[in-house]
């Protein structure tokens, strides 16, 4: 559950990336957009959240 948050920010990392190749009036940015903003703030309730030891 450690690496998770690293893995989301890795995958936003790609995907803002992958905004350089898109016209910002095209449908397929703001959807890349939105994800890259959902992905920050599950990495960030993710890297906060207490770990939970069985």
């Amino acid at each position: 559950m450690t690496q998770l948050p690293n893995i989301i920010t890795l995958l936003r990392i790609a995907d803002s990336l992958g905004l350089l190749l898109c016209d910002v009036t095209s449908m397929a940015y703001w959807i890349i957009y939105a994800l890259c903003g959902i992905s920050d703030i599950a990495d960030g309730w993710l890297a906060r959240k207490p770990l939970q030891y069985p």
